[in-house]
């Protein structure tokens, strides 16, 4: 997939030590797995054909039988799609509820989103089809069919599944400090209820978190704004994508002008701001050009012309507690960045403090993004690679997009960039869905093409055209709408 991943397609399910097997070898950075498909990022982004051997033999392995956890989760059998569903398959109400409680589902893969699972073996008498346009919001904690599978929705979100209930207690899919609460390989059980369903992503009250003396206050954000580093390693298996900057060129450029590591978490600005120094002096820079704020000094930092994001770095990196393997901020799922922002960007009023240089260290990895605004030129030309899927698409259609030329919506953001152009589509979106990767580009059911963004599902049922160079993604999802996107294959 691209230059930087490596996709397996077994016959079977892929179980946790399956990809324990494969995050051990030094050769490959992380790991995930729908429920046919094996996904292997490679740290340096190739692999030689004894590597790729040896990542063919683990995954066709049997290995010996994992223990897992057995979940039994309380259902209120409420859901606005339950009486169509009924009608769909021909059957009562009480029939759907008794057919859909009564069986053990395994945990088959996991993606979509942080913390969803999909539930394997739905009962055949309940399949139906995906909802031919999806909602704009399920709620969390909603228990939901499509086809061959059933699962529980994380968060609030758009969600295109057949709804048949909720979880009926505060029972949450994800939690910020342990990641998903269902597992590759483990069971859940369904349990009817009368009982008043509560809202999973209800939040439990939050302990007193008391604001640091000094930092960084912001007075004033035209636009969100997150705390970012280099992204997030290891969760990809969790159904968590590596996330971090959205140009992570340009962190590197702000974050090399303090003469520290290019992955230091900071400021990801959307917008203007306007930030003060408050108990002590501030060394920071915005893209690269360095300022000292002295106690109570304010500066006023313009929206960049050519960008959709500015970096604000912070001498020593934004102080903040890493979970799940980075500091940069996920909202929905409530990770990441300072302790009393976690589930919502940084606003007014905020105060950021600077972690101490000293304990900053050194990056593990390098940054091959590049970070200049001559990266955003619509001259240059992005290297393309073929999907896993032609056989989905027109004979021709891939030869077509590298030929011409794309222009970005406005409807983008961190989970993609959508691209104002048609795809012809030989198929619907039926069936398994399949392993997905950051700068790989799907393509929705009306033929819109998506270039997948840092937060990407790491799961998806839209089948993908290209996947573009992973170096070169940064430099797309800077640009602002409207700008044209020009193709070339790989030298």
């Amino acid at each position: 997939m691209g230059d930087r991943a490596w996709v397996i397609t077994s016959a079977r399910s892929a179980t946790r030590a399956t990809l324990d097997a494969l995050s051990a070898m030094a050769e490959i950075d992380e790991v995930s797995a729908s429920e046919r498909e094996v996904l292997c990022v490679l740290r340096d982004g190739r692999a030689s054909d004894a590597v790729i051997a040896r990542i063919e033999a683990i995954v066709s392995s049997d290995f010996a039988e994992e223990s897992s956890t057995a979940h039994r989760l309380s259902v209120v059998y409420d859901g606005e799609d339950l009486g169509a569903v009924a009608r769909a398959v021909g059957a009562t109400d009480a029939q759907v509820v008794r057919w859909h409680s009564e069986r053990e589902y395994l945990v088959s893969a996991t993606g979509f989103a942080p913390g969803w699972a999909y539930l394997a073996e739905l009962d055949e008498r309940l399949r139906v089809a995906r909802r031919p346009s999806p909602r704009a919001r399920v709620a969390a904690g909603s228990v939901a069919i499509a086809d061959a599978r059933t699962g529980v929705y994380p968060f609030d979100g758009p969600g295109g599944w057949s709804i048949l209930g909720s979880i009926a207690d505060e029972w949450r899919a994800f939690d910020s400090e342990r990641g998903a609460a269902l597992a590759l390989g483990d069971r859940v059980r369904f349990e009817p209820t009368d009982a008043k369903a509560l809202s999973a992503a209800r939040s439990l009250p939050d302990a007193a978190v008391a604001e640091p003396k000094a930092g960084l206050r912001i007075e004033w954000s035209e636009a969100p704004a997150l705390v970012q580093d280099g992204g997030r390693r290891g969760a990809l298996r969790m159904g968590i994508a590596r996330g971090g900057a959205l140009w992570k060129g340009r962190l590197a450029l702000a974050n090399a002008a303090l003469s520290q590591r290019w992955d230091a978490a900071a400021i990801e600005l959307y917008g203007a701001a306007r930030v003060r120094a408050e108990g002590r002096a501030i060394r920071l820079s915005i893209d690269g050009e360095v300022h000292t704020l002295r106690d109570g000094e304010a500066l006023s930092i313009a929206r960049s012309e050519r960008a959709r994001v500015r970096y604000l770095a912070l001498e020593g990196g934004v102080a903040c507690a890493p979970q799940l393997g980075g500091r940069g901020q996920l909202v929905r799922a409530g990770l990441g960045g300072i302790d009393h922002a976690r589930d919502r960007p940084l606003r007014r009023g905020d105060l950021i403090s600077c972690a101490d240089i000293a304990s900053l260290g050194s990056a593990d990895e390098r940054c091959d993004e590049r970070g200049d605004l001559g990266a955003l030129d619509e001259s240059h030309e992005l290297a393309l690679w073929p999907g896993r899927a032609m056989d989905r698409f027109a004979p021709d259609a891939f030869e077509r997009f590298v030929s011409g030329t794309s222009v970005l919506s406005a409807q983008s953001d961190r989970t993609g960039a959508r691209l104002r152009e048609t795809v012809s589509r030989r198929d619907t979106d039926a069936g398994l869905s399949s392993v997905m990767f950051a700068g790989a580009i799907q393509v929705s059911a009306d033929g819109t093409p998506i270039v997948l963004g840092v937060d990407h599902p790491t799961v998806g049922g839209y089948p993908v055209l290209a996947v573009l160079s992973y170096s070169q993604l940064g430099p797309l999802l800077a640009r602002r709408p409207g700008a044209r996107v020009r193709y070339r294959l790989p030298l």
